[in-house]
């Protein structure tokens, strides 16, 4: 028998007693490394005991210590196993065991090891501190514990992304899952997993995997979410889409939106030129391709006004911005925004076509026209204002409107704007004497009419001079001319109101009628003057 002091020769496979006895033991060529095999010998001639420990040596010198174990009576086979190398092995273990205890403590991660055949779940402690708990609190542990915890609408979710784990649908098992916290809320984790033994027929067995707190990112994603659904609602409401053209492949991608304003119905990307052809023919389409080309060549952004003629025929005004993606200094990509404005711009352009039709008015009016401030000062005047003055237009520019007015008329003008400006009036009449710079004066109606703003306050007037000079003096001439008529004997004037009734008599009219004025105009009608004296009298 061979001594509990025999060695084992590495390097040949002889195992040697202390009387130099030799057993030959070749290694099978499926044997382990670390395994070394005896065989075709009887177990009573080889050891006295079924374990034990036999000393070791190689070529070099080299020995170590075999533990040794008869797996079974009948079999004549002994397994060696080199002590050393196993301790190393459970040393590089402990050390692997305490390294990964580290990561998984400094980064939060908590461990489980589930047998999918049995139920048997180990966590670690870091599991149960993700939902408010002790390891301790949690015993006894199985599947079943996990499944208490779990949000009800993620259970089926977990199973279809196990089933698709296991019928090699997907690499490893990933979950996204809500599981209640002991203080009453939901946090959200992660966990990945995969299986690392098999039943004999093939079913898996174990698994390991990590399960992570998630719950800031996955709030950040939901509100992230959140955010982007707004901002979709918004552009919606405000016909913004966006596109990006990849310059590879020479096509370009539409959101919903964009290919809403192109009033197209297919959700391919379409080629960048045939994009460039929904401009309409000349200013818009030539437009498009130089700026589109300057952001090709020179990385220039673009943000411009143009028309489209839409896929059904229709024309529409759009914004289009273009932004260049520049990698090692070329343009790989150019990606923007396109927005619908064609009732805004529609709206602007009748605006700007009523306000220049309002400026044109405004200047070639016969009257003297001024715009102004709440405070009286000339914002834009027009050429009769400016020769009613004497002054040149940029003149009067800044001036205050009263220093043109006759000094008699600058208070009651001025009580007027500082009512406009209180917002107590909305519109004033009287007439003025304007100023001319050499002295001559030019009488003249005057009405000063606000201008609302956006708010509905006055914010501007408008000042209007209606020169009735020679009106004035047509008036000053034919009440003269009344005056003399008046006081003739040769003219008779004699008026009556609607009742027939004398309401005036001239001297004329007294000297050939014999009346005195006081008895015909509190006497006398009409009639009775004509039946009187037969006169025939043109009313």
């Amino acid at each position: 028998m061979v001594s509990s002091k025999a060695t084992f020769d590495l390097a040949t496979g002889q195992l040697i007693d202390a009387e130099g006895v030799v057993f030959n033991t070749p290694r099978p060529s499926s044997a382990k490394a670390d395994t070394y095999f005896v065989s075709e010998f009887s177990l009573q001639d080889l050891l006295k005991e079924q374990e034990g420990i036999l000393s070791a040596t190689d070529a070099s010198g080299y020995t170590c210590k075999l533990a040794y174990r008869i797996e079974k009576a009948d079999v004549f086979t002994v397994y060696f196993y080199n002590l050393a190398e196993v301790e190393q092995r459970f040393r590089k273990l402990n050390n692997d065991f305490d390294r990964l205890d580290d990561i998984s403590r400094s980064t939060g991660l908590g461990t489980w090891e589930w047998n999918v055949q049995t139920g048997e779940t180990v966590f670690n402690e870091r599991w149960a501190e993700i939902i408010g708990y002790s390891l301790e609190e949690l015993q006894p542990i199985s599947i079943d514990t996990w499944m208490s915890f779990a949000h009800p609408n993620d259970l089926e979710v977990s199973g279809k992304l196990l089933n698709d784990y296991w019928t090699g649908k997907t690499q490893q098992y990933v979950c996204e899952a809500r599981m209640r916290h002991k203080s009453g809320h939901w946090v959200w984790v992660v966990d990945i997993g995969k299986t690392i033994t098999y039943t004999k027929d093939g079913q898996p067995e174990w698994m390991a995997g990590s399960h992570q707190d998630i719950t800031e990112r996955k709030n950040n994603e939901l509100l992230l979410a959140s955010y982007k659904k707004r901002l979709e609602q918004t552009n919606k409401v405000a016909r913004i889409g966006s596109w990006e053209a990849n310059l590879e492949t020479n096509m370009v991608e539409w959101s919903e939106l964009t290919r809403e304003i192109h009033e197209i119905e297919t959700e391919a990307p379409v080629k960048v030129e045939d994009g460039i052809h929904f401009y309409k023919p000349g200013y818009s389409r030539d437009r498009i391709r130089e700026v589109f080309e300057r952001a090709l060549t020179n990385g220039e952004p673009y943000d411009e006004e143009l028309q489209i003629i839409t896929a059904k025929g229709n024309e529409r005004w759009v914004r289009a911005i273009g932004i260049p993606s520049i990698k090692n200094g070329k343009c790989v990509a150019v990606h923007g925004v396109f927005q619908d404005i064609d009732k805004q711009k529609k709206t602007l352009l009748k605006l700007h076509e009523s306000t220049e039709q309002f400026r044109s008015t405004f200047d070639n009016a016969p009257n003297g026209n001024a715009l102004i401030n709440l405070q009286g000062q000339i914002i834009h005047a027009n050429e009769k204002l400016a020769a009613l003055t004497g002054c040149k237009r940029a003149e009067l520019i800044g001036s205050p409107i009263t220093d043109f007015i006759e000094s008699q008329s600058r208070t009651e003008v001025r009580r007027a704007l500082k009512e406009f400006e209180a917002g107590q009036t909305e519109e004033y009449k009287n007439t003025v004497n304007i100023v001319h710079q050499h002295g001559d004066l030019s009488y003249c109606m005057v009405g000063i009419s606000a201008v609302e703003s956006n708010e509905g306050l006055p914010s501007q007037c408008i000042v209007q001079f209606n020169d009735i000079s020679e009106l004035k003096a047509t008036q000053s001439e034919l009440e003269s001319q009344i005056l003399r008529l008046n006081s003739s004997e040769q003219v008779i004037i004699i008026e009556a109101d609607h009742d027939s009734k004398v309401v005036f008599f001239n001297i004329g009219a007294q000297k050939a009628l014999g009346y005195e004025p006081s008895v015909a105009l509190q006497r006398l009608k009409l009639p009775d003057l004509i039946a009187r004296r037969n006169l025939e009298i043109l009313l």
